[in-house]
């Protein structure tokens, strides 16, 4: 498949899309680097393109992941959450960013997050922006799973009710 894209880039390098699809293909499977170059290739060519800035808030939510330890972590965590909900505030976006947020976001608080009343706090948050996007996509049922799995998060914390 590495023949076929770099066939396809001569006559597409000049379509947001096809680097989107590129970048979301490494964010997912593959090499972070190449997956930043090419979601900076779709937005300098679509700077207000609400899938790459969501697909980019992915990304960081994944550079973060990798090194949790990092300085930068918690800034990109940052940086990807704000993203992320001003894509879900501004568009019909779909279910995927509440996904993405709401995934990548539990994931963060097992690695990322040491305190839990900071953890808890950090849940809470995810489970009400999981929340509205179950409200919008009620048929989803990737979002429903996902928001079973922040309640047990978030319960499983177990911390005394002065802390909610």
């Amino acid at each position: 498949s590495q023949m076929l894209y770099q066939e396809l880039e001569g006559m597409l390098s000049d379509d947001s899309h096809y680097w989107l699809q590129r970048g979301s293909l490494e964010v997912e499977f593959g090499d972070l680097r190449l997956a930043e170059n090419f979601l900076n290739q779709a937005r300098g060519l679509s700077p207000n393109d609400t899938f790459i800035e969501n697909e980019r808030a992915y990304l960081l939510l994944k550079k973060a992941l990798e090194q949790p330890k990092s300085l930068a972590a918690q800034e990109f965590v940052q940086e990807a959450t704000r993203s992320i909900e001003a894509v879900i505030a501004t568009t019909k976006s779909g279910p995927y960013p509440f996904h993405v947020l709401g995934s990548q976001g539990l994931a963060w608080s097992r690695v990322g997050i040491q305190s839990d009343e900071e953890k808890a706090k950090y849940l809470s948050n995810l489970k009400r922006t999981v929340e509205k996007g179950v409200g919008l996509y009620p048929d989803n049922k990737n979002l429903r799973e996902l928001r079973e799995s922040l309640q047990w998060a978030y319960l499983s914390l177990g911390l005394s009710p002065h802390h909610r």
